[in-house]
Order: C-alpha cells, then structure tokens, then sequence
C-alpha cells in the first residue's frame, strides 16, 4: 500500500443481487485486503460490513435490486468501501442511523438491529445517498490506514553514525532516533516499537545497562534489542548474551547486512507471535469447552462443539448448584487470531458473570439482570454477545428467553421448526426487557439449540431453511434413534455440507425427555 496514488482502485466488480453471489464477492474482497497487507481485524471489518450491507439490499430493497455495484480504493491510505445498487431507496435511512446509539434493536433494515448496529461501531462514517432517476443508491465507509511499516528505535551519540544508519533505514521502516538513554528508556514506557538498535558505548547509561533495563519491562512490553558497536571484547559479548539481545553488528555498519539482520529478526518475532497467539487461543477453548450434563433436570442431553482458531467464543453451561435445571448458550463474537483471544477474555469473564447472578425459573428475569450488569461494566464494553436462558421445569415444561440468538429448533419426524423467541442483544443500554416463552416437550421430540456458526453463510438461523439441508434430513431422519445417534448424525453432515472449514466457533445441543 505505501505509495499508492491518489484515488487508485483497488477492487471492482458487478453482481446480480443475490445471497450466493454476496458470499462470492466477500471472497473475492476478502483476497484483495488481505493483499494489501493491512491488519486482519481491519480486513475482518470491511468483509463484515460488506455483507450486511449487501445483505440488506438483497433483502430488502422495495423494489427489489437487481444488480450490486462494489468499489474498494485508496484516498491518500484511506480505504474507501462503496456498494451501489438499483433497487427501491431506504426510506429516512439517516433518521433510522441517528437511532442506532439509542435504539439500535428498533431498526427494521436488518431482521435483527445487530447488522447496521456493527456497521455503525465499526464505520461511524457511515453514510448512505438515496438514488434518483437513473443515479444508484450509495452505501460507503472508510477507514484510515495505519502505518503498516515496522518501527524501529535508534539510540545512537555520534550524530554522523546516527544519519547514515537513518539513511539506510528510513524508506523502510519508520524510525524514532534518540541520542540518550535516558530518554529513549522513557519514551519506551509509553509507546512499543518492533525493534531497538543501540550503540554499546553511550555516555551516562551505556547500551548494556539500557538493554538490561528493557528486559524488565513486563513480558507483553519486552522489545528486540541489537547492539551497535565498534569493538565487542569477550566480556562484553558474553555480558550482552547473558542479556538476551538478538544479534550485534559491527561498526562500519553494512546497509545490507543491517536490513537482512532487521527483516530476520522481525519476521521470527512475527511468527513466534502467531504461534503464541494460536496456542493460547486453543488453550482458552479447552478450558471453556461448551458442554452439559448427560442427565439436567429431566432432560436427556447431546453437545457437539468445535473451537476454530479465527473465531469467536461459544459457552454452553448449566448455572451451579441447586440452580442445575437452569442453562445458558450464548456466541461472543469475534473474527481474527486476536479478537479470537479477545472473545475468549469475554467468554471466561461473561460465564463468571451469568454464574454469580441469581437463577429463577424466568429465563427473561435473569437476562434483564445480565444484561443490565454488562451494562454497568466497563470490563464488557464493545463486547457483542448473543444469548439464550432456559429453563427446564417438570415432565417437558420448558422456558426460554433469548437475547439476540439464534432460536432453538424442535425436531420431530414429521420434521422441523423454529419456536419464535427472540430479544435485544445483552448490555447495549441498561432496563432491556426479555420476553419468557413457554412450551412443551413431548416424548418422540427434541429441541436443538445452537450457535450461528451453524447455520448456512448469509443467513441468521431464524428458519429451519437456514439449516444446511443436510443438517435438516439428518435431523429428521434419525428423529427415532437414540440421541446420541442423532447427534452424531447432525454433526456429520454439517462438516459434510462445508463445517470443517471453520471461521467461527460451532456448538450444537440436542436435548430430549428421559423415558417414562
């Protein structure tokens, strides 16, 4: 991206308006981003933001669109987003944006509130141009780019020495140049860089000393050090490996070897990042694994779950004792290897939180007071979590309240269907209000709870269509086996219909009466 001209187009194309062709273009966005090189929670957002917005043209549009328009430039490293269609305006749109920071669930573009409300937090340059005659409507977002070259600090005395390795440096890499320790050791509490190159020999605190007090910065604050110098004496050399430093270079300074020792290094670090980064987060999944008793209050249960690297977090747990007829599910949303360790960080805090709060036999009564305690939480701000409560009462009598989750889907042999419950997301304001359903479940009957990572690309899970077909003939094919067959049956032919390739956690639970 450095040095793309003014206004240069990135990406263009033209579509019919239609679901399978959104999830192609995303694809086709998404490898554009990702060629650029740009952060991948920033290609996360814009491939998100595409989506919803060309879903809700698809979807709603009156009359509807029959062909989309998508840009994607480059305005002095800002990336622009814009999505044309020719379909009927949405009508007071920028009224209906102005309510997203109040009432964000009352939007009627999206089903949910939850599309345009992400968009906004995202984006909040949101803007959208009713078309006229003959000009399209206009969806755009933008984003400026951060610099994406690596920054490096330079402690260096001798003026001379310091501009000719600046020289070297400075189309590369972005460089923040220091002749005292002292100070450089003071701008590094306050911001990080990717990698320090310092003389040995400083007047005041010498090289050594300052790389010491480096590697007792805390263990997420520590910064690769190299060393400058003249001349390195045996003492010297084994005091600097005693320190850890990366390497050292001799002086005269070579351009090429200064470069290839900067880029070996950077690239090891970068990649002993990821690993940690994966690592923890498959640590994190174990340790929260979704799960429920085999034998909760009358019911029978089967969960299946799979924990993908690049996604967000689903919990599934039964409240503590004597609360244990009483569960939660819920999705922490989240895309990318670091927002995967950020939504574990919520999912672990979350579950404490839903676990210390009372349990009733109102499911609603107890998200009211989840969601009002997110509210009140600074720890929980910009989380985005869905959850259902349910609670199971005697011979079938179930209660369920949901907060922006996908509904739970009751399985028979004449086939399946959505039981309508739905409700606000958790702790977007406080004194959010969810409805309890009430409903019955006979023997011969299964109800299936999920997350949406579950659920076909482009859609929310609220109709059994949303399914994967073969999901839905498993379902109701094994409705007569035991559950466990019919669990294991679901499961197999979502990873036959495209599961195994997961961007986001999936978590599926079937629940039946015990017999009579």
């Amino acid at each position: 991206m450095a040095g793309a001209p003014f206004g240069e187009i990135l990406f263009a194309a033209e579509m019919p308006a239609v679901l399978i062709q959104v999830r192609a273009l995303r694809g086709r966005l998404s490898e554009v981003l990702a060629s650029l090189r740009v952060d991948e929670t920033l290609r996360q957002d814009f491939s998100l933001a595409f989506t919803e917005i060309a879903n809700n043209i698809v979807n709603h549009a009156a009359p509807k669109a029959s062909t989309i328009k998508v840009s994607l430039a480059n305005q002095d490293r800002r990336l622009m987003l814009s999505l044309e269609d020719d379909g009927g305006p949405f009508e007071a749109f920028h009224d209906k944006v102005a309510a997203v920071d109040t009432s964000p669930l009352e939007i009627e573009l999206v089903e949910s509130g939850l599309g345009l409300f992400l968009i906004r937090e995202k984006f909040p340059d949101l803007t959208y141009v009713a078309g006229t005659g003959d000009r399209p409507n206009r969806f755009s977002i933008s984003r400026t780019l951060a610099s994406p070259r690596p920054c490096i600090l330079l402690l260096e005395d001798d003026p001379t020495m310091r501009l000719v390795i600046e020289s070297y440096l400075q189309d590369a890499f972005d460089l923040v140049l220091y002749d005292d320790a002292e100070r450089a050791l003071d701008a590094l509490t306050k911001r990080r860089v990717d990698l320090i190159l310092t003389d040995i020999g400083l007047p005041g605190m010498n090289g050594l000393e300052f790389a010491r007090r480096i590697g007792q910065f805390p263990g997420d604050r520590r910064m690769p050090v190299v060393f400058l110098t003249g001349s390195l004496d045996e003492e010297t050399e084994l005091a600097a490996v005693a320190l850890g430093i990366e390497d050292y270079i001799r002086k005269p300074v070579q351009r090429t070897a200064l470069v290839n020792v900067i880029n070996r290094i950077l690239i090891r670090v970068a990649k002993e990042a990821g690993r940690f980064a994966e690592q923890g987060a498959r640590q994190l999944s174990e340790a929260l694994t979704p799960s429920l008793p085999q034998h909760l209050a009358g019911l029978r249960t089967a969960v299946r779950s799979r924990s993908a690297v690049t996604g967000g977090g689903d919990l599934l747990f039964p409240l503590p004792e004597p609360n244990q007829a009483f569960f939660v599910i819920a999705d922490v949303m989240g895309h990318g290897t670091g927002a995967k360790l950020m939504a574990h960080a919520f999912t672990g805090y979350f579950r404490g939180l839903a676990r210390s709060l009372p349990a009733s036999d109102s499911p609603g009564r107890f998200l009211r007071a989840l969601s009002d305690a997110m509210a009140a939480d600074d720890t929980l701000d910009g989380a985005i979590i869905t959850a259902m409560a349910v609670y199971a009462g005697v011979d079938g009598a179930l209660t369920i309240a949901s907060a922006g989750h996908p509904p739970p889907m009751r399985v028979g042999s004449h086939g399946v269907a959505a039981i309508p419950v739905s409700g606000p997301l958790l702790g977007l304001m406080p004194g959010l209000q969810f409805d309890d359903c009430r409903l019955h479940l006979d023997h011969g009957q299964r109800l299936l709870l999920f997350t949406d990572g579950f659920v076909r690309p482009g859609t929310n899970g609220l109709r059994p269509e949303d399914l994967p077909q073969r999901v839905l003939e498993q379902l109701e094919a094994n409705a007569g086996h035991d559950l466990e067959t019919a669990a294991n049956a679901a499961w197999s032919a979502f990873a036959a219909a495209g599961g195994v390739t997961l961007m986001d956690d999936v978590t599926i639970a079937l629940l039946e009466l015990e017999p009579a």
